[in-house]
């Protein structure tokens, strides 16, 4: 299993548990989000995390095309 289809198998995961809460897929997504960022900063800190994310939001395209999907 990949790192990604872990993180998607997570994600589905968290969705159902969210229907649980009244949770909508987009409230999960963005709070799983918010948490990793947190998670993250604890294991690789905070200078890391912002290059990271700067990377990832510049790969964000209008266009249905993510480089973020090609890594």
């Amino acid at each position: 299993m990949s790192k990604y289809a872990l993180a998607k198998e997570l994600l589905e995961s968290g969705y159902e548990k969210g229907k649980e809460l009244s949770l909508d897929e987009a409230d999960v997504a963005e709070v799983m989000v918010v948490q990793s960022i947190q998670e993250l900063i604890r294991v690789k800190g905070a200078k890391y995390v912002k290059e990271f994310l700067k990377y990832e939001a510049d790969s964000v395209s209008e266009k249905n095309v993510f480089e973020i999907q090609r890594r």
